[in-house]
């Protein structure tokens, strides 16, 4: 069994290189049967008692039900983490597949003081009174084994949103002490013109969805192919504690037979408070689009603080720009306040991809301070590290056979920083890596930040790396 590595290639430039087969005092559960396909997600203080709790989804379990699970823990851990030690656990009824697909914290929907869950599923036809992949929503404190049933609201697929559209959390945008949540992947408008939607779910949640929305809505242009959406809650977007939210969009030609050039720049938009009716990309706070076709700028995106100055940052992957080679990837951080429009080239600092083909930016999330520094890092996933030269087009399962990496980047950033001057790289033997994983807070309560790590495909391997073990 291949264990986390820590290191890198090869030194780097005023880096350091870290021998042994994982971190000291690394932490790494192992699920009794296959546990794969979905990812980890940090909750927050689900419990109230300081420490930051983690919930893993999987679609296939097959020790435990074939149809997937999700498995919540709560912090402190400071021994090692196994499958058993989960403080609940959310199992699907008959008819209800691949529960467990994708995890989301979705804050505080209910004003009830605790966090709420996100659950994808999908669902033959008359489960629940559902078909097609749904999104389930549980009421915090999570306790104890639960069932599918348990939900306190499902949307499901409407004929105007893919099956792939999900509810994303857009944090409390209306100020009634409430979080919020979004649904993406609606889709307005004919060939060749087309937007893409965002419909804001109404609070409180209805116990059965079945309609999308239309009183509030973001809409953002995007080329007619399938798309990949995400959105991220911005706390403070102005200095003046004013939230706002992160809308970004990015495709990729949706068959293989596609030629280059096809793809899509990408971009992400800013918005405070829509109000009624639908709001047009044109009237965002902010707007940055790709620098090139292919970029796919907004693949992957996250905000928060990153430089300490109280005003929350945008930081986007691009996993397909050629800033370091064809498809090498590329981070672009933008810092705080934001207004007007830009390109990806206006970015307060760009962290580049070392090579062809790795992609990186696949997966960005704001770690927090996992070495202590005092500065903000950034978590990076490059699913295509050591992986031979493949077409932009090869299908995700492709990418996870090949290897992969994460890179820890300690802030503050500035400029452009090629990934081979970051003084940490996570890889693993025969694992692939860099396409699930989260910063999730101070897990053991030593004062620093740690991370969660998935290898999809593989079963049940994850890793809960403390930052202790990073420094």
């Amino acid at each position: 069994m291949g264990g986390l590595r820590p290191g890198r290639r090869d030194t780097p430039r005023g880096g350091r290189s870290r021998p042994g087969d994982r971190p000291a005092g690394g932490r790494r559960g192992r699920a009794p049967g296959p546990l794969r396909g979905g990812g980890p997600d940090a909750l927050g203080d689900l419990d109230g008692d300081g420490y930051a709790d983690f919930a893993i989804g999987g679609r296939e379990c097959w020790d435990t039900d074939p149809d997937g699970g999700v498995h919540v823990f709560a912090g402190p851990i400071d021994e090692g983490l196994d499958w058993e030690d989960a403080v609940a656990t959310i199992s699907p009824r008959a008819g209800v597949l691949e529960l467990g697909s994708r995890v989301e914290a979705a804050g505080d929907l209910d004003g009830d003081g605790f966090d709420d869950l996100v659950v994808e599923a999908r669902g033959r036809s008359g489960a629940d009174g559902w078909s097609g992949h749904a999104q389930l929503v549980f009421s915090g404190p999570l306790e104890g084994a639960l069932r599918s049933s348990d939900a306190v609201a499902t949307v499901a697929p409407w004929t105007s949103c893919p099956s792939r559209g999900r509810l994303e959390p857009i944090g409390d945008l209306d100020g009634d002490g409430r979080a919020e949540l979004a649904l993406t992947g609606c889709r307005q408008g004919e060939y060749p013109s087309s937007e893409v939607a965002a419909a804001l779910v109404p609070s409180p949640l209805p116990k059965t969805l079945g309609a999308m929305p239309a009183d509030r809505r973001l809409l953002i242009p995007a080329p007619y192919y399938s798309a990949e959406q995400r959105m991220r809650p911005i706390a403070d977007v102005d200095g003046a504690g004013t939230p706002a939210v992160a809308f970004s969009t990015a495709s990729r030609p949706h068959d293989s037979d596609s030629a280059e050039g096809y793809g899509d720049r990408g971009r992400v938009a800013i918005f405070t408070d829509p109000g009624l009716g639908d709001t047009p990309g044109s009237q965002a706070l902010f707007q940055v689009v790709g620098d090139a076709e292919d970029d796919y700028l907004g693949w992957s995106i996250a905000t928060g603080d990153l430089d300490g100055d109280g005003i929350d940052d945008l930081v986007a992957g691009a996993p397909g720009s050629d800033l370091g080679g064809w498809h090498a990837g590329a981070v672009f951080v933008f810092y705080g306040p934001l207004q007007g429009q830009a390109t990806a080239s206006d970015a307060d600092a760009v962290l580049i991809g070392e090579a062809p083909s790795d992609e990186a930016g696949w997966i960005v999330d704001l770690a927090g301070d996992v070495d202590g520094d005092g500065h903000g890092d950034l978590l990076i996933g490059v699913p295509g590290d050591s992986a031979p030269l493949r077409t932009p087009f090869d299908p995700p399962s492709d990418v996870m056979a090949a290897g992969g990496s994460w890179y820890v980047a300690s802030g503050p950033f500035s400029g452009e920083l090629d990934l081979s001057e970051v003084d940490l790289k996570l890889s693993a033997l025969n694992r692939p890596l860099g396409l699930a994983g989260r910063g999730v807070g101070d897990v053991d309560g030593d004062g620093l930040d740690d991370l969660l790590l998935g290898a999809p495909a593989v079963p049940g391997l994850v890793w809960l790396v403390p930052g202790g073990a990073l420094r």
